[in-house]
């Protein structure tokens, strides 16, 4: 790659970064602009089960810009533009279109929509509805933030969830979410790994359904959640015509304490994931006969402010090939992870990667499992 690839890069970042501290919150009484810009140098290495290993050195970039407008009492709107782009990249492009063009969401060099909604919110915050493009999906807290079942703010990337979410509180500290889903027949804005399959009637509708709890004691966060995508799961492979419900049921548990006076504090967790229904292990080529494993699961460590603004994190999870619909995790993989944050200030952080993933289950001519290494230096900023 062009050394001036890599500089165009950190230079359109740096320009973001001074343009946050120039841009102002408010235009208006009813309007308000923001955004956030994240940018850094990622490396990736790869030993495939056969043939030599391969490497990948870029610089990446995301850029969102966000207006809400007041449109009367306890109404508002609110549009986002999100772009991603890399050093390696295509041409830009600009779309808006209820699929992304990749399973995993918007491609290096694409410009959309990511959210775009109207919504309508109680006086006292008891209830509120969304319809239109919004945000889904919940992390497990910690330093890496990551989720095993939905996630539209990957990292780098860009994902979307179009339909009807409605949130309300219900009793002893829980609030309630419902999600409508619109699943397009070309796919949709969330990551999902194949073979989940929207082309068939039947898999229009989707739903997402989750109770959360509020921090109680120790416990920092308590969640259930259920995922269903009806006539979605093409079990024997897509050229097939029979379809299953695909069904993913997610549970996040964390906990936190403190480590003496001076503010920094313990925080474990925990996410379970299982899918009832799977594909066979041929569709997948993992290797082995009969259905996928379903199970998925990560646990987390976290030192926070062991000095002011400094925090760190380990997380360990193993994904069986039947999971698909996380863009944090790959199925049929076990994930090692590091990553140290530094908040310099209220606005602008630091953060740095070291992960390593390899797979569980391989078919049995394969001489040796494949394995992944990635590290990353990147500076997130909102303004």
């Amino acid at each position: 790659m062009r050394r001036t690839s890599h500089v165009r890069v950190l230079l359109l970042g740096l320009a973001g970064m001074l343009m946050t501290a120039q841009v102002g919150a408010e235009t208006a009484a009813a309007w308000q602009f923001s955004g956030d810009l994240r940018f850094g140098y990622f490396h990736e290495k790869r030993d495939p089960r056969t043939g030599p290993s391969s490497r990948n050195d870029e610089g990446r970039m995301r850029l969102r810009i966000a207006v809400d407008g007041a449109l009367a009492e306890n109404w508002k709107a609110r549009a986002r533009l999100a772009g991603r782009y890399s050093t390696n990249a295509g041409p830009e492009k600009f779309y808006l279109r209820f699929d992304a063009p990749t399973r995993s969401g918007a491609r290096f060099g694409d410009t959309t929509f990511d959210e775009l909604y109207l919504q309508r919110r109680a006086h006292d915050g008891s209830w509120q509805i969304r319809a239109g493009r919004f945000h889904s999906g919940v992390n497990l807290l910690g330093v890496a933030g990551k989720a095993l079942d939905r996630k539209d703010f990957p990292n780098v990337g860009i994902n979307w969830t179009d339909g009807v979410q409605v949130e309300l509180d219900l009793a002893d500290g829980w609030r309630g979410r419902f999600e409508l889903q619109y699943n397009d027949r070309a796919g949709i804005g969330q990551a999902t790994e194949a073979p989940l399959d929207f082309s068939r009637g039947g898999s229009r509708v989707g739903t997402y359904t989750a109770l959360v709890g509020a921090a109680d004691g120790i416990w920092a966060q308590r969640m259930l959640a259920v995922t269903w995508f009806p006539n979605a799961l093409a079990a024997q492979g897509i050229a097939e015509a029979a379809r299953k419900d695909y069904v993913a049921l997610d549970g996040k548990l964390a906990a936190a304490w403190p480590l003496g006076d001076a503010g920094m504090r313990l925080l474990l967790g925990g996410e379970v994931g299982f899918a009832p229904n799977r594909p066979d292990r041929s569709v997948l080529a993992t290797g082995g006969s009969g259905r996928a494993d379903g199970l998925a699961w990560q646990i987390s460590a976290n030192l926070l402010d062991m000095a002011p603004g400094h925090n760190i994190g380990v997380v360990y999870a193993r994904i069986g090939a039947g999971w698909l619909l996380s863009p944090d995790f790959r199925g049929n993989d076990a994930l090692a992870e590091v990553r140290y944050q530094w908040r310099f200030t209220p606005r602008w952080s630091m953060e740095a990667r070291y992960r390593i993933r390899e797979e569980i289950k391989i078919p049995v001519t394969a001489p040796r499992e494949r394995q992944d290494t990635d590290f990353y230096i990147r500076l997130t900023g909102r303004f």
